[in-house]
């Protein structure tokens, strides 16, 4: 995977890190609704496990995100 997309439906503030990279910080209000994840930043194989840690500075939303470029995949417990 070159880069993807990362949604954090229902969050309301705060920051990202995938893999120990900041993305960035994100807000409900807009107008971004996606955060572009670059691809050297995502293990990929078979142990290509990828952690994402979300400081989220108001209130959580979903128990889960969404990571994958198209058609995002759900990650997280639902």
């Amino acid at each position: 995977m070159d880069h993807a997309g990362l949604r954090l439906p229902g969050w309301t503030r705060g920051f990202v890190w995938v893999n120990g990279f900041c993305l960035g910080r994100y807000w409900s209000v807009g107008p971004q609704e996606t955060l572009y994840v670059p691809g050297p930043v995502l293990r990929q194989g078979a142990d290509g496990v990828n952690e994402l840690w979300v400081l989220e500075l108001e209130g959580a939303g979903e128990a889960w995100v969404e990571l994958g470029p198209g058609a995002p995949v759900r990650s997280g417990t639902p």
